[in-house]
């Protein structure tokens, strides 16, 4: 069976007299990576993962209200890490799987990939100086470096951080300081220049051996305040990582922010038995852990408005999340991003509104009102079950059967 390929939309409906189809949902699918303007908070970026393996740049400019494909494609390539040049709204760089980096400077509408020596794993942007970034990676023979360019990522000089197996895990310049970079590693390693990435030392004190530092964040208003997020949890520094210490509560922490708007308020990713968000209201000391979301399966990054620290995004398995009251609510901002493909269509013969669409990413859909509104059935299909290949309802009288033909037909 060759599946129905609709472009960016899984159902239409034609359009009396106009000869046209609309598209009618359902929306969502999976994010691979976000990221926001820091010079314009509604504008935000995204790598829309498409079948077959190729994900595609999507741009918002109003907070996430609606979407629309920059035309912009990343070939063969998942995305793992978005972000902003804080200088250039119109450059923005993502990282990917093996040695490629990916710039676009018209806004998403063309992206290059560069040839880079190591496996980039994220990558930061110098908040004081134009065309510098960061980055942290591994190269080919199996050593943590850290990763320097000054012509906005076109070239790039390396560092390797230990002649010792390992990888650079994640990356982050101080708000504060000139100069000022923090790379993470495996094995509980973690370390700083403070001179724009000539010379690395370890500030690691208190960080665990057998843990890996997935992401960090340092405070705006008072840089001697560190966070770091790890495999086994959340880990403090008052003394700009000279020491560190263990935070109870989250787990697993795959992204963390502060608030630039107000320093107390950070926002973590963690996962224990599923997504979780954490707040802090008191600089990274305690976390609350807010309530769970279903739509945040498979969330990997967490991106907060520069202007207002109680908005902020999550890219999820089923679109963008959204919250405007630091983590309490969250709700999904999927306008104009539609599932790629439609293998089956079933609708009701007896209750005509109510329709079933089988799309990408083995996900499964209903609606009640004609496609006005879609709900993701997960009551009795999961994405274990593999790929809808086929439905149809029973046309016999007396009750609603529904038969589901599993893979590829």
């Amino acid at each position: 069976m060759r599946p129905v390929v609709v472009a960016l939309a899984v159902i239409a409906l034609w359009g009396f007299g106009s000869g046209e189809w609309v598209s009618i949902g359902p929306t969502g699918g999976h994010i691979q990576a976000i990221a926001v303007d820091p010079q314009d908070p509604q504008v935000l970026h995204a790598a829309y993962y498409t079948y077959p393996a190729r994900p595609e740049a999507y741009i918002s400019t109003d907070a996430g209200a609606c979407w629309r494909p920059t035309g912009g494609t990343f070939v063969y390539s998942d995305v793992f890490g978005m972000i902003v040049d804080p200088h250039r709204s119109d450059n923005v760089y993502a990282c990917c799987e093996g040695y490629k980096f990916w710039r676009t400077t018209d806004r998403g509408q063309t992206w290059t990939d560069i040839d880079v020596p190591a496996h980039v794993s994220e990558v930061a942007a110098d908040p004081f100086d134009e065309g510098i970034l960061h980055a942290a990676g591994v190269v080919p023979t199996g050593e943590p470096v850290a990763m320097l360019s000054t012509d906005f990522g076109e070239t790039w000089t390396l560092t390797v951080l230990e002649s010792i197996p390992g990888r650079g895990t994640s990356c982050r310049a101080d708000p504060r300081d000139l100069g000022t970079v923090y790379v993470g590693c495996d094995s509980g390693r973690l370390y700083r220049t403070a001179d724009g990435g000539s010379n690395w030392r370890r500030r690691d004190s208190g960080l665990p051996a057998d843990d890996v530092v997935l992401s960090i964040a340092v405070n705006p208003a008072n840089n001697a305040i560190l966070l770091a997020g790890a495999v086994r949890g959340m880990y403090r520094s008052t003394d700009r990582g000279a020491s560190w210490g263990l935070v109870p509560g989250p787990l697993k922490v795959e992204d963390l922010h502060f608030a630039q708007d107000d320093a107390g308020i950070a926002y973590a990713l963690g996962h224990d038995s599923c997504e979780i968000v954490y707040l802090s209201t008191d600089s990274g000391a305690t976390w609350t852990a807010q309530p769970h979301d279903t739509g945040m399966f498979r969330a990997k990054h967490l991106v907060v408005d520069p202007t207002d620290g109680s908005i902020a995004y999550l890219n999820a398995y089923r679109g963008v999340l959204k919250t405007t009251d630091r983590g309490a609510h969250w709700f999904f901002v999927n306008n104009g991003l539609y599932f790629a493909h439609a293998y089956t269509v079933a609708v009701n013969p007896r209750v005509q509104s109510n329709v079933l669409v089988g799309a990408n990413d083995h996900r499964l859909f209903q609606s009640f009102t004609c496609g006005d509104s879609w709900y993701l059935c997960n009551t009795f299909w999961c994405r274990e079950n593999g790929r809808v290949a086929e439905l149809a309802w029973s046309p016999a009288p007396g009750g609603d059967i529904l038969y589901a033909l599993e893979g590829q037909g």
